[in-house]
């Protein structure tokens, strides 16, 4: 399950077409004649504290859909579930407008290590940066 990350608004929200196969070499030289598909959904959200957000939905390795829990959704609260993956491995991206937050030091470090951040709900990942 993934959930909004602050409370506002979505301007707009898209799924990317086209075919998108797995990415890990091994899967690949394993299994060259059984392609994985996979599946991106973007969604563009003004937020109450990081300013114009941008939402990314990675469905990898197996994953079947990503559903949206509410389509008719245009404004959220912080915590309101999203949607969720179906079956399989997945990862978010956030991207956010330079000086309206900064990430939060663990997930710098885990960036500089190159290593991924394991995220629950509830957990900070950012903060607001005050002008």
């Amino acid at each position: 399950h993934f959930h909004f990350p602050d409370n506002g608004k979505i301007i707009k929200s898209w799924t990317v077409g086209g075919v998108y196969h797995s990415v890990n070499v091994l899967a690949l030289k394993n299994k060259g004649d059984i392609f994985i598909d996979n599946e991106r959904h973007i969604t563009l959200m003004e937020s109450e504290n990081f300013g114009k957000l941008v939402y990314i939905e990675v469905g990898a390795m197996c994953v079947g859909k990503i559903i949206q829990e509410d389509t008719t959704k245009t404004n959220f609260k912080k915590g309101d579930l999203k949607g969720h993956f179906e079956f399989g491995a997945s990862t978010l991206i956030l991207l956010g407008e330079k000086g309206k937050w900064k990430p939060s030091e663990d997930v710098l470090i885990h960036s500089l290590e190159n290593r991924e951040s394991y995220i629950k709900l509830g957990d900070e990942i950012a903060t607001k940066i005050s002008l």
